[in-house]
Parts: structure tokens; sequence; C-alpha cells
């Protein structure tokens, strides 16, 4: 039983053996009473649909506990924490993005879980013009990423939608986003798999129209380069590093610059003079 909620003052729930039904007051719904026979989930649903906004703050905080002891009931919650992200605070939005991370880090959620519709809610996020409401969710994408397998990858949309916020019609935010979620997602491909689905979006954020995309995608080609291997490297990454060393802004050719010298470690030093001179 909800146990686990001494996160919980006692000013923000009260149990008691009835539940409320019906339409609360508002001091009904200051008190949340439940009853002592629903679930954690359950009570976690009912706050997340009645209760006040800190309230909803200390459930969300709390996801990975809940998952972890409910792993077989979270599609429901988490379908509510999606919900409640569309009109929830800047501070609970930034709570469930933290949350999110954690329990794709903790492994307690897994990347299969969640419908096409549910991750729109990332992007949706990142998109925000609150700075810490997008890193938060940046992060929780990045932690996404790194949870999936390489089957997973391959059979759903998950790669398409993270190349395709590179496109040109997206927001800068998305396009920034895309170009530094791309070198996880190359972990997780076999590198004929980048060669094929990702490198075409490379090309295009390295040759992107704000100066601010072309820097993000040049700082994570070596980082790209390093599970690709050296042959492709050559073949696809050096080219764009080349173009980006001339690049109009001096913040991007510095970039282009320092990610050649990343690349030393990882290929002959003839290759790295070569696209220097």
């Amino acid at each position: 039983m909800f146990q686990s909620l001494d996160w919980l003052s006692d000013d923000d729930v009260q149990f008691e053996k009835t539940c409320t039904k019906g339409l609360l007051t508002p001091e009904e719904i200051e008190e949340l009473k439940f009853d002592e026979n629903l679930t954690d989930i359950e009570k976690s649903l009912y706050i997340l649909s009645e209760g006040t906004e800190s309230q909803k703050i200390s459930v969300a905080s709390q996801l990975h506990t809940l998952l972890a002891e409910n792993k077989q009931q979270c599609e429901d919650l988490i379908k509510k924490f999606v919900e409640c992200t569309g009109s929830g605070s800047n501070e609970f939005i930034i709570i469930c993005g933290q949350a999110f991370e954690k329990v794709f880090k903790e492994g307690l959620l897994s990347p299969s879980q969640l419908s096409y519709d549910v991750l729109d809610i990332f992007w949706d996020n990142i998109s925000s013009r609150e700075k810490t409401v997008s890193e938060a969710w940046y992060h929780a994408a990045q932690a996404y990423i790194k949870s999936c397998s390489l089957k997973f990858l391959s059979e759903s949309t998950a790669v398409s939608q993270i190349i395709n916020k590179g496109g040109i019609s997206e927001p800068v935010t998305l396009r920034v986003t895309s170009a530094k979620l791309i070198p996880f997602l190359c972990e997780k491909l076999r590198p004929s798999q980048v060669n094929s689905d990702v490198f075409p979006t490379i090309k295009m954020l390295c040759q992107d129209i704000e100066c601010e995309v072309r820097k993000s995608m040049c700082e994570t080609l070596s980082h790209i380069g390093a599970f690709i291997g050296e042959d492709l490297s050559v073949e696809l990454l050096l080219p764009e590093i080349s173009e980006l060393l001339e690049d109009e802004e001096p913040f991007v050719r510095n970039t282009a610059l320092k990610t050649i010298v990343d690349f030393v470690p990882i290929s002959r030093p003839e290759i790295v003079t070569n696209c220097l001179v």
C-alpha cells in the first residue's frame, strides 16, 4: 500500500478509509482522502487528476519508486504523466523530464513501452522556450536512446523520429537537439546503418543555414567517428569537417579545428594532416 508515500507530507495527503467520490471541494482536494484498498498506482493517478500542483510534483519526483514497485501497472501512469505535462507548471514539467531520465537510466521503463504519440511530448518540451524545461527533456531523450537496443531501433520509428528533427523545416532548437542526440544513436547502430540511415542528416546539419546548428553537429563528429571506424570517417566525416574549417563563422571554424584534433587518436596522422592542408 502507499506506505512508500512518506515523501508526501501530512499537509499534502491524508489517508482515510473512505474514498472521496463525485465533485471535490477545494478542502477535499487539499486533503485527498483515499480508500486504503487503493494501490499506489491508483492513488498516484488520482493525485495527478485531482491533486494540487505541489502534490503532483511530489508524485512525479517518485516516479522511479512507483515503477520499481509496480512494473506491471505502469502504462496508465506513464500516459497520465504525459497528459499532465501538457498543462502543468514548468516546475512539474521539469520534474517529469528528470523522472523519465532516471527511470530510463535505471532500466525501470523500456522504450518499447512508449508509443509514438508519447514520444512526441519529448520533442514538445525540448522545443520549450524555457531553457530548464528544454534541458531536462533533452537529457530524458538521451537516456531514452541509451536504453534502446539495436533490435528495438531497427524495428521502431525511433531512428526516423530523431533524424527527422534535423530537417530544415524544424525549429532551430530541435535541429540542435538532433545534432546532439545523433552520436548516441550512432553508438547503437551498425556502421552500415549510420551510413545509410543517419549520414544524410549529419551532412545536412553540417551545412545548415544556422551557424549554431553547424557548430553543434561539428562538435559530435569525432564521437561518431569513434564508433563507425576510420574508413567510414575518412569517407563521410572528414570531408564535412574540411568544409567547416572554411566556415564563414569563426566559432564554427574553431570548433572544426578542435574536432580534427579529436580525430588524432582514432585515425592515422597523415589523414588528419591532409584534412588540414
